[in-house]
């Protein structure tokens, strides 16, 4: 009888000193929850906790120069992997496609690839399709600039690490930058200019075609020049 008392209240002290509970078929972990390994001490730890509104899944490694990984399956085999290296660096990996079924998607920092950023242009997806007029006249009255990018004025919440930290200075690209300004962009082109939240943004590969034309009118013009000169030449000899 004391054998079994002593085994009890050892399963009792377990469950009450990792705080597990269960019940119609939900487990809760207060504490660290340790998934295929014996180990007290992991090199990752599988965290689920709350961080201000959201439920928070979070994969941590434990030692240093160690990243987290997730990796998707299918019957057939591995189908897709995003990975955080332990520089920070995030990579995703697909053997068809990646797709966002998002409204936003934003990116603070460096987007790059190997390959251009495609957008759908297929006819047979447009309609009341017409030529562009007064191109040229438009990109006249656009104004390129250089500027340096300005953090101050965005919102906390833009500025929040994963760990809801506020981060200062590490937001934006440094140095000079060349571009537009939404909001002038908006008095001659509003076609290509959004407004996300509080903030303007242009979609600048949609400004292509209006460059195009405008090359085009400054073209006819400079051969309706040239054609002139030729007849005042001739008229000259």
């Amino acid at each position: 009888m004391g054998k079994i008392f002593t085994v009890v209240l050892v399963i009792v002290l377990v469950f009450v000193a990792t705080n597990v509970y269960a019940g119609t078929g939900d487990l809760n972990v207060i504490g660290d929850l340790t998934l295929g390994s014996s180990t007290q001490n992991p090199l990752y730890k599988l965290l689920i906790t709350k961080d201000n509104d959201y439920a928070r899944l979070a994969l941590m490694p434990t030692g240093p120069e160690c990243g987290s990984q997730i990796d998707f399956f299918d019957t057939n085999g591995l189908k897709a992997t995003i990975r955080c290296n332990y520089n920070s660096d995030l990579n995703m990996s697909c053997d068809n496609n990646i797709s966002f079924n998002c409204n936003y998607f934003f990116v603070s920092g460096i987007a790059m690839g190997t390959t251009p950023w495609y957008q759908y242009s297929d006819r047979r997806l447009k309609k009341n399709i017409a030529p562009l007029s007064g191109a040229l006249d438009k990109v006249m009255k656009l104004r390129g600039v250089t500027f340096e990018w300005n953090e101050e004025n965005l919102p906390e919440a833009y500025k929040k690490d994963s760990e809801g930290k506020i981060k200062k200075g590490e937001i934006f690209p440094k140095g000079s930058r060349v571009g537009l300004i939404a909001q002038e962009v908006n008095e001659v082109v509003p076609e290509v200019v959004t407004k996300k939240g509080e903030f303007f943004a242009i979609a600048s590969s949609d400004l292509t075609g209006l460059l195009i034309e405008a090359i085009k009118e400054q073209q006819r013009l400079i051969e309706a020049q040239e054609k002139r000169i030729k007849r005042l030449e001739e008229k000259m000899q």
